[in-house]
């Protein structure tokens, strides 16, 4: 049976959880490691595309956030980096992974193509996702949001665009909340 505390609980985290997204992804610029996760340290530059990419992949590290992936492409003057393959970005207590991630160190934007994120109490994923933590918005193409961080959660809302500015509001676009296979909520 549909649970209004159960949905009003539901929706408060996810607003918290995006709430300290700004914070991760808008970080003042410091200078940024680049390295081998192989023992090894092989490194492979290409420098007519200013690609690196190692055998068993490569670390970035920035700040307080780490992002592994098995290729970069990275341009030190403008904080953007291209990152693919298995690509993972933790940062304050979050994780990030895609297939392919573009993220910009300096100004804190991303944009992937499928994606996962979460963090307790709230779990996402999508096809497409873009966070501009400049203007505070947020969007994700095909999303599924939970609190239940199992393969097949017990309740999540799908949308087809989802769009959430921190403290101000969360839109979902032809979204239907479900409850197991159950949909509840159009």
């Amino acid at each position: 049976m549909f649970s209004s505390p159960r949905l009003i609980k539901f929706l408060c985290s996810f607003a918290l959880f995006w709430s300290g997204c700004g914070a991760i992804l808008a970080a003042t610029p410091p200078a940024w490691e680049i390295r081998a996760q192989n023992a090894e340290g092989e490194l492979e530059y290409d420098p007519a595309t200013g690609s690196i990419s190692a055998p068993r992949g490569v670390i970035v590290t920035y700040s307080n956030a780490v992002l592994t992936a098995e290729r970069v492409t990275a341009d030190e003057t403008s904080g953007e980096i291209m990152a693919e393959g298995s690509v993972t970005i933790q940062a304050a207590g979050r994780v990030w992974t895609g297939d392919r991630i573009r993220y910009n160190f300096q100004t804190g934007r991303i944009a992937s193509d499928a994606f996962r994120t979460g963090s307790d109490p709230v779990f996402i994923s999508g096809q497409a996702l873009v966070a501009d933590p400049g203007n505070q918005v947020f969007s994700a193409t095909n999303a599924m949001i939970t609190t239940d961080n199992h393969e097949w959660p017990s309740h999540r809302l799908r949308a087809r665009r989802l769009v959430f500015v921190p403290g101000h509001y969360v839109e979902a676009r032809d979204a239907t909340l479900y409850f197991g296979r159950v949909p509840v909520f159009y």
